[in-house]
C-alpha cells in the first residue's frame, strides 16, 4: 500500500509542477501519467520478482525516485500535433522502408558477427493459411510508446543481424491481411537490457534511449518489417519480443512471441551473447509462454544462420 501512494503522489507532484507552464491538453497529461509512472512502477514489479530470479541492481532506491521530481522541463504543448505529424509521414515513408535492404548493426563494424552489407537477408514470404486469434499477454514493466516510425531499430546495438516480419491478419470468414496497421515491437539486447528505463541489468541506466523500438505500417499483404538484432535473454524469461497492433487509433492486441530454443542455443554461442552466463529459461519453462492457448503460434519460423536471420510471424486480430 506504501509504495502504491508513493507512486500515486509522485506522480501529482510531476502534473502539478507541469502544469505550472502553462495549459495543459488531455492527451498530454495522459502522456505524462505515463512517462513519470511507468519508470517508477517498472522499479516496483521488478522489486517483486522473486530474489533467485532478480536481476542485479534492482533494489528500489526511494530517495533517487524523489530526487527525479525536479528534473523534466514542461511537457511539448504541440505533443498531439506533433504524433499525428509523425504517423502522417509514417504512411508516406512506408513504401520506401518496405524496400530497403537489410544493412548491419550501427556501430558493429569492428565486431565478429557482423553481416557483411554485400549479403543482403531477403525478408521471409510469409504466406501462411493459419487464421487464429493471437491471445493476450502481458505488456511487461518496459514499454512507452516512442513515437519513431522507422524499420531499422538498432540504433549503437550490437548482435546478430535479424529481419522480422510482423504479418496481421483479421480474424473472420475471409482471414485478410490488415493494411495500415502500426505494429509496435520492443525488446532486450544482447545483455538481457531493454532502452528507456533506470535499473537495468547490473543496475545499468538507460533513461532516454530508445534502441530496439519502433512501428512499422503494414503493407497490402499485411506485413510490418522490422531491421533489429536477436533478443538477448534475462532471468525469468526465454527469447522474445512483444508487440502491439494498433488499428484507426485504436489498439486491439498485446502480445509476445518467441524463438526456437535451438536457434537461441546457436545465436548465444557466439559473441556478444556468449559473454554471458548460460540462461536456465527456455520455451518449456517459461512462466507466460506456459499459458499461452494458441496451441505453438506464438514461436516464429526463423531461416538463416548466426551471420544473420530472418524471422516470421502471423498474429490474428478480431476488429
Amino acid at each position: 500500500m506504501e509504495v502504491d501512494i508513493n507512486v500515486k503522489t509522485f506522480t501529482g507532484i510531476r502534473l502539478g509542477r507541469a502544469r505550472s507552464c502553462g495549459s495543459l491538453e488531455p492527451a498530454n497529461i495522459e502522456w505524462l501519467q505515463q512517462k513519470w509512472t511507468r519508470p517508477l512502477r517498472a522499479r516496483i514489479w521488478m522489486h517483486r520478482v522473486p530474489r533467485a530470479e532478480r536481476m542485479t541492481g534492482l533494489e528500489t532506491d526511494k530517495l533517487s525516485l524523489h530526487r527525479r521530481v525536479s528534473e523534466d522541463p514542461c511537457p511539448d504543448p504541440n505533443f498531439g500535433t506533433r504524433r499525428r505529424l509523425i504517423r502522417k509521414l509514417g504512411l508516406l515513408g512506408a513504401a520506401v522502408l518496405t524496400g530497403c535492404q537489410f544493412r548491419a548493426p550501427i556501430g558493429s563494424g569492428s565486431r565478429e558477427n557482423t553481416l557483411a552489407t554485400s549479403v543482403p537477408i531477403p525478408a521471409p514470404i510469409v504466406d501462411d493459411p493459419v487464421c487464429v486469434l493471437t491471445p493476450e499477454a502481458t505488456e511487461g514493466p518496459f514499454y512507452f510508446d516512442t513515437d519513431q516510425v522507422r524499420r531499422d531499430i538498432v540504433e549503437d546495438r550490437v548482435g546478430t543481424p535479424l529481419q522480422m516480419s510482423v504479418r496481421v491478419v483479421r480474424v473472420d470468414e475471409k482471414c485478410e491481411p490488415l493494411k495500415d496497421a502500426y505494429v509496435d515491437i520492443w525488446h532486450a539486447d544482447a545483455a538481457g537490457t531493454y532502452s528507456g528505463y533506470p535499473d537495468q541489468l547490473g543496475g545499468l541506466d538507460t533513461s532516454g534511449q530508445t534502441f530496439l523500438r519502433g512501428t512499422q505500417l503494414t503493407d497490402v499483404d499485411g506485413i510490418a518489417r522490422f531491421d533489429t538484432i536477436y533478443p538477448g535473454w534475462y532471468p525469468g524469461r526465454a527469447v522474445h519480443i512483444h508487440f502491439k497492433v494498433h488499428y484507426q487509433g485504436n489498439s486491439f492486441l498485446t502480445s509476445q512471441f518467441y524463438f526456437p530454443d535451438d536457434v537461441s542455443d546457436r545465436v548465444f554461442e557466439q559473441p556478444p551473447y556468449s559473454e554471458r552466463p548460460n540462461r536456465a529459461t527456455r520455451n518449456g519453462n517459461d512462466s507466460v509462454l506456459r499459458e499461452d492457448p494458441s496451441d505453438g503460434n506464438l514461436l516464429a519460423t526463423i531461416t538463416g544462420d548466426t551471420a544473420g536471420y530472418s524471422g516470421a510471424i502471423t498474429v490474428g486480430v478480431v476488429l
